[in-house]
């Protein structure tokens, strides 16, 4: 590892004129991002309350394969009891 190097990489990246500011406005843009996806998720849970027993990467995987059956046959236990397949 080259740790010296490393150091000096994040003391220019530290440096650069308005960075902190374009480092804020990224972050206020995430919280926009993550607020909007967790409506979607709050969603999709209203809809269907199983969902609720779901972790939100495990939902967010099943939301995105819902065409395919195979793909979210690992989530089944999860949403229901005592069913292994689709």
């Amino acid at each position: 590892m080259q740790k010296g190097g490393e150091v000096k990489n994040i003391l220019k990246f530290c440096t650069i004129e308005g960075m902190y500011k374009r480092l804020e406005k990224m972050e206020g843009e995430l919280k926009i991002c993550e607020k909007a996806l967790n409506e979607f998720l709050d969603s999709k849970r209203k809809a269907f309350p199983r969902f609720y027993f779901v972790s939100v990467s495990d939902l967010l995987d099943i939301l995105s394969n819902g065409n395919s059956p195979a793909k979210i046959n690992k989530h089944m236990p999860k949403i229901f009891q005592a069913i292994d397949l689709l």
